[in-house]
């Protein structure tokens, strides 16, 4: 404790030596099929985040490496990589508060050592900017919009024959922001929401808007939604 405020710091690391999935040493199919003898999975990874809680802010650092990592190639089958394969991320969270306006941030940064087996995007963010109140004393409302995005990559193919995504080097995926504009509500048990997403398609005469190659992200949608809890 200082002051008014919660420093507090978490660390950890960890180990591990697992077998690789059956599937991907045994399969057989109309249009796939392979017998592979694939070593054991290491992975060894270590992580700390230091955070202010009372502030809503945190820092964090991982870092991974997997030495036999096995990952499908532009063919659509299960190699096995016979090396290292190292990721860094950095990220960070801060959410700021000004009177009932709120503005929350998440971003993170990704290294990958070997692109060609393990695609990341260098950097991504999700952000939000709302009004929230509570009217009645028992209605809590808020209004805002909020945007995701991140940094082209080659981002991996959906195989429907397997259900696995394979690599490729084709066709880059991202660099397009994504952005939302919604209501919540929450009464007692019930909550609420309507929201139009994706209300920038068009926007900015982009026309990269994809999830994944030959997957585009849904164009503008109204959407609303009711959950509500019954119980004794």
């Amino acid at each position: 404790n200082v002051k008014k405020d919660v420093l507090r710091l978490d660390a950890g690391v960890g180990f591990y030596n697992e077998t690789v999935n059956n599937f991907v040493e045994h399969f057989s199919s109309n249009h796939f099929r392979w017998d592979n003898d694939f070593k054991n999975n290491l992975r060894f990874n270590a992580k700390v985040r230091f955070s202010v809680p009372t502030r809503d802010i945190s820092i964090g650092a991982q870092m991974e490496n997997v030495t036999n990592l096995v990952y499908f190639n532009t063919k659509g089958l299960p190699e096995q990589y016979d090396g290292n394969v190292q990721v860094v991320a950095l990220d960070a969270v801060a959410n700021v508060r000004v009177w009932r306006f709120h503005l929350d941030n998440q971003f993170v940064y990704q290294y990958t050592s070997n692109r060609d087996i393990l695609p990341l995007p260098d950097f991504s963010l999700y952000s939000t900017l709302y009004y929230k109140d509570k009217f009645f004393k028992v209605l809590t409302f808020q209004a805002g919009v909020s945007v995701r995005y991140h940094t082209a990559y080659y981002g991996p193919v959906y195989v429907p024959a397997t259900g696995q995504f394979r690599v490729q080097n084709e066709q880059l995926i991202g660099n397009y922001p994504v952005l939302n504009a919604y209501l919540n509500f929450h009464l007692k048990r019930m909550r609420f929401y309507v929201q139009y997403a994706h209300w920038n398609k068009g926007l900015f005469d982009l026309t990269n808007y994809f999830s994944m190659p030959n997957y585009p992200i849904n164009p503008g949608t109204f959407q609303f939604g009711l959950s509500w809890t019954f119980y004794n």
